[in-house]
């Protein structure tokens, strides 16, 4: 039986490890590539606000552009 702790740490590495494999496949890179109009990175909750914006098709806009990075991670 794991602890808690233990638990979400497995999960948390086997998340991990599963999505690395899936993401390495020439199948999954295809799949982006047809898809990529429906696909929308959002900033953490967590994010240090440099981003603001809604969920809205209007996106994200970066507050300060010498900060702003590709992603908001």
């Amino acid at each position: 039986r794991f602890s808690k702790k233990e638990w979400e740490e497995f999960t948390e590495e086997s998340t991990h490890d599963s999505v690395n494999e899936l993401t390495s496949t020439p199948e999954f890179t295809e799949w982006v590539i047809k898809n990529a109009n429906r696909i929308k990175l959002l900033p953490d909750n967590d994010s240090d606000g440099e981003f603001s914006g809604s969920d809205s098709t209007d996106g994200y806009l970066a507050k300060n552009p010498k900060k702003s990075r590709f992603f908001g991670w």
